[in-house]
């Protein structure tokens, strides 16, 4: 009668500090999203991509989510901002650097200009894992955060 009691006292507290399980009905938020324009089998869209595609995306993103994250300020980015504040969106905002000179200063530049014309864009990451890949060095990585700043 003592190993039932303290069974049934141990199941019950269980019960009370038990995580919930998923019933399907609960609401889910993300914090926000990676974001790169792909066509449905993974390959980057061509460089005329149509900007409604992307607004197709961001609308669908804006059902989860208020926040996308994008990991260049290339080719597509020009007309991300603005799509995105269409959709509600705010955007944390990169440029892929460690290429080479040329298309690393067009990324900054792009990414600079666009963010101080976009009030969506929140914050800026420049060299996410160039460290870690060994793209370029920290002296490098600092003049370019030095030039954002």
């Amino acid at each position: 009668m003592i190993i039932s009691g303290t069974a049934l006292i141990s199941l019950w507290a269980w019960f009370l500090v038990s995580p919930k399980t998923y019933s399907g009905t609960e609401t889910i938020t993300l914090s926000g999203v990676a974001y790169n324009p792909q066509t449905r089998w993974g390959n980057l869209r061509p460089d005329n991509f149509k900007g409604s595609d992307v607004d197709h995306d961001l609308r669908n993103i804006a059902k989860l989510t208020d926040t996308i994250r994008t990991y260049s300020s290339g080719k597509f980015f020009d007309q991300l901002p603005t799509l995105a504040q269409q959709n509600k969106l705010d955007i944390i905002a990169a440029a892929w650097v460690g290429v080479n000179p040329a298309h690393d200063n067009a990324e900054l530049s792009s990414l600079l200009s666009l963010s101080r014309k976009h009030s969506n864009i929140k914050a800026l990451i420049i060299g996410n894992e160039v460290l870690l890949r060994k793209d370029i060095t920290l002296a490098h990585l600092q003049r370019y955060l030095a030039e954002a700043n």
